[in-house]
């Protein structure tokens, strides 16, 4: 199972639920590609920035604001249309 999700392209292909789903959607390309290599890949936030070329530390906020969005919309989720998330 580890080896599948390690050689996933996407996190989105690993999400079930609706409203999770959609809340991916929404974040930014970096956000998305942070979680990625974090999530499927098991990067440290330090390799994270070597692979993107950015500072760990801008890593990291791009980590937490991914995961602010991300409980922000699936808390509100089905109440929280999409054009109120832009």
């Amino acid at each position: 199972m580890d080896i599948v999700v390690r050689n996933a392209k996407s996190l989105s292909e690993h999400i079930s639920h609706p409203t999770l789903y959609r809340a991916l959607t929404r974040l930014t390309k970096r956000q998305l590609t942070i979680l990625e290599l974090y999530f499927l890949y098991h990067l440290t936030h330090e390799e994270i920035g070597q692979v993107l070329g950015i500072s760990q530390q801008s890593v990291s906020k791009s980590y937490s604001r991914a995961l602010v969005s991300l409980r922000a919309f699936y808390r509100e989720g089905e109440t929280v249309g999409p054009e109120r998330m832009d």
